[in-house]
């Protein structure tokens, strides 16, 4: 999508003003339609605010060079407290210009229920539990309609489902253009402490769907090879009940497995089963922890006790305790043993398997009950728990 003669742009969390100054240098060096930037910054860390006003400046010098008219507004204060003054359509709220591109590469961080963010936010309609959503959701809401949003985020709000309300108005008020993924951490990354996999988006405020969407992937290193592909929409953003997803499939293997899903003859509730995440939380369970079994415990299963497809337990190479006290405290955390069907919830792309996945079988590991921890998804069944016929085995 080309952008306009006149970009107003809103870099919210600006940092060193690399976003914009990426943006400055594709306008002066493509010399397309466009003849005036008007930059708007948030950045509130004044160790930043030198280097942001030298950015500020040489954007200016590089604009000049190519006729490009260049204006800066940089404002040294909390964007979260600004943007929910403006869109709550308060009296004394800052004026700011509407934009018509938007950049974001916005602070990853959990933020607590009752913090001051999260109660700003809740304010504006907008909840969630992670603060790059908030930016997002107060950016889309300050975009003038067709306006353009670029984005650098954790890829977590595509399926997990404390983004759900966050997900619903992305894929309401926005137009998804086009989803890139990094191959590796180690490379593009490699110089910063990176945990999460990290999605670029480039979505259009527009509720006209699209028949396609650009799907691409790269090393992030300049000169290497991009790999990318237009999809139908219908593949990338998918429905579950109520509820929709962004799916990236970042391959063909993943297309094919995609659509062998689909072909399946049942769905997990046709069948009575739901997943649900271990129940075990180790720090808030600690003190019912225990290094050895002993007289009422039962076995506390991790990621690390999958193995090859069985579960390995205990796992001697492991350093945490697995064993937890069965009493009335710990009640509600463990369930009945059976048979079940055990998969990790974290896998990074650097591993060689994505799905990790092993059976829990009870007749190896001899307990009335078992818990396991929050890093794991587990089935239950509706009415009942999962059980094998008296003497049979797995394959």
């Amino acid at each position: 999508m080309p952008l306009p003669e006149t970009i107003s742009l809103l870099d919210a969390g600006a940092g060193s003003g690399a976003l914009t100054a990426a943006l400055v240098r594709r306008v002066c060096h493509k010399r397309g339609p466009t003849r005036r930037i008007h930059v708007t910054a948030f950045e509130i860390d004044p160790a930043l605010a030198q280097p942001l006003a030298q950015c500020m400046a040489e954007c200016q010098r590089m604009c000049k060079a190519a006729d490009v008219q260049f204006t800066a507004d940089v404002q040294h204060t909390d964007f979260i407290s600004a943007a929910v003054q403006i869109v709550r359509r308060e009296l004394f709220a800052a004026a700011l210009p509407p934009f018509n591109v938007a950049l974001a590469n916005p602070p990853y961080r959990k933020i607590r229920s009752d913090s001051t963010h999260r109660l700003l936010l809740r304010s504006a309609g907008i909840e969630t539990s992670n603060l790059y959503a908030g930016f997002l959701a107060l950016i889309m809401r300050l975009l003038a309609p067709n306006g353009q949003l670029v984005s650098i985020t954790p890829r977590s709000f595509c399926n997990s489902p404390y983004f759900r309300p966050f997900r619903t108005e992305l894929l309401t008020s926005m137009t998804l253009q086009r989803l890139h993924t990094f191959v590796s951490r180690a490379t593009v990354f490699r110089h910063d402490d990176v945990l999460q996999e990290t999605v670029i988006m480039h979505a259009v405020k527009s509720a006209q769907p699209r028949a396609t969407i650009w799907v691409s992937r790269s090393n992030g290193l300049a000169g290497h090879p991009l790999y990318e592909q237009a999809l139908p929409s219908d593949t990338v953003i998918c429905a579950t009940g109520a509820d929709r997803w962004i799916h990236i499939p970042e391959h063909e293997d993943i297309l094919r497995a995609q659509g062998q899903c689909q072909r399946l003859p049942a769905t997990l509730a046709d069948l009575g089963l739901a997943v649900s995440t271990g129940r075990v939380v180790d720090f808030r369970a600690r003190p019912w922890l225990r290094a050895e079994p002993g007289e009422a415990t039962v076995p506390l299963i991790y990621p690390p006790n999958l193995h090859y497809g069985v579960i390995q337990w205990p796992n001697v190479s492991m350093r945490k305790p697995q064993v937890i006290q069965r009493c009335a405290e710990t009640a509600n955390l463990l369930i009945p043993s059976a048979v079940y069907v055990v998969v990790k919830r974290f896998t990074a792309k650097e591993e060689r398997r994505r799905l990790v996945v092993a059976l829990y079988e009870p007749w190896r590991i001899p307990a009335e009950s078992v818990g396991f921890e929050n890093h794991i998804f587990t089935p239950t069944v509706a009415g009942s728990n999962l059980r094998l016929p008296k003497g049979s085995r797995s394959s």
